[in-house]
């Protein structure tokens, strides 16, 4: 199958990671199915994503500029502070300044996605007016659709070689179609002049939609997997779980810390400030009796800070005692001119009611840190 994006799937999660786009992505290996963009759909994105970004990071360093005159500057990000030296800029600065990074960004991600950019398709422009004059979809009789109508054809020539076809998009009002995905209205003319089926050709309003017809039905236990990973599973909240969890982390990655790093953790004192929301990868997911389920990850948290800082100077002094504080990034990375993370994961087996969500038991085991406290530690 051929999978053709419209830019509204694009700008709604430029960076491909939301559950959809991992769906597709598990759903595309498994079936040999190829995605693909229209240069039209990828020249849209670039000036959504442009205005977008503009828009924000001007909104950004005004918020900025008022913790300024509010409050105690210093006790600010020091990374913030730099990005003030931008904040008179004009829109065409701060575009310079901040989208060639996103751009290049949003091409590795096309590009590790697997995803094919076609060119735009070679249509006569007489065709294309006489479409915008008889109000064929997509043109919407007021002379607005051009793109749109590109987008089309690039849809119709994808499907000549007689591949069956879905086109993605969250425009319903210029694509209209059945729930089935078969296209409506004047779309239908489209295809005679294209020599393409009509058969071949489903319209999809939304990755939600396609993923119901064509991957929830082929892999059921993918979306249960996807789901739970991203924090969207109807049920269970894995992260709501760690954080209930929190006492049971801390004792599980200070123990293998004494374990395997006693020579630079002797006589220290680990301290725990919280944690910041962890990445979790499901292991196994299992059905038990009595409405029972049993899922069983993997945390992984990999932007905490570690390592002296006031707090620790200040603890030192009073206590005489090394402290090892470990403290959500977001937390105490402000002010630090040299953070040092920490990396560590933490195994977490819930057994749950699959009826109402309800947590029966949570156990933490097989707790790995990454990284190794001795750097951390040198000098004290």
């Amino acid at each position: 199958m051929k999978i053709i994006l419209d830019t509204t799937e694009i700008v709604a999660d430029p960076a491909l990671k939301g559950v959809y786009f991992r769906l597709l992505r598990e759903y595309v290996a498994s079936s040999g199915s190829q995605v693909i963009i229209p240069e039209v759909v990828i020249q849209e994105a670039r000036r959504c994503m442009r205005e977008d970004v503009t828009k924000l990071i001007a909104e950004l360093l005004g918020a900025v500029h008022k913790l300024r005159t509010r409050y105690v500057w210093e006790a600010l990000d020091r990374a913030i502070t730099e990005g003030l030296e931008i904040g008179d800029a004009d829109d065409e600065m701060l575009e310079y300044t901040w989208y060639g990074d996103l751009e290049d960004a949003f091409e590795r991600r096309l590009s590790d996605f697997g995803a094919s950019v076609i060119p735009s398709p070679s249509v006569p422009h007489s065709l294309l007016v006489t479409a915008e004059l008889r109000r064929r979809k997509p043109f919407d009789g007021k002379g607005r659709g051009y793109r749109d109508a590109l987008i089309w054809c690039s849809v119709l020539e994808a499907a000549r070689d007689g591949a069956e076809t879905a086109f993605i998009t969250s425009n319903k009002a210029d694509f209209p179609a059945e729930p089935s995905g078969t296209p409506l209205d004047s779309l239908l003319e489209w295809f005679r002049e294209a020599e393409v089926g009509p058969a071949q050709v489903r319209v999809f309003h939304g990755l939600e939609h396609f993923a119901q017809v064509h991957i929830t039905p082929r892999l059921p236990k993918l979306w249960e997997k996807v789901t739970l990973e991203a924090g969207k599973h109807k049920m269970l909240d894995l992260r709501q779980v760690a954080s209930d969890q929190l006492a049971a982390i801390h004792d599980a990655v200070e123990a293998i810390l004494r374990r395997e790093y006693s020579r630079v953790i002797a006589g220290s004192s680990v301290r725990w400030e919280g944690l910041d929301p962890p990445g979790v990868q499901v292991l196994d997911m299992r059905e038990l009796s009595n409405e029972r389920g049993l899922v069983v990850a993997r945390l992984g948290y990999g932007d905490v800070v570690a390592g002296e800082g006031p707090i620790i100077i200040e603890e030192v002094q009073e206590a005489e005692v090394p402290v090892l504080w470990i403290i959500p990034r977001g937390m105490f990375e402000m002010g630090m001119e040299h953070p040092k993370y920490m990396e560590f994961s933490v195994r977490l087996a819930v057994v749950f009611n699959t009826r109402t969500g309800e947590v029966e038991n949570a156990q933490v085991s097989d707790a790995e840190v990454r990284t190794d406290p001795s750097e951390w530690l040198a000098g004290w």
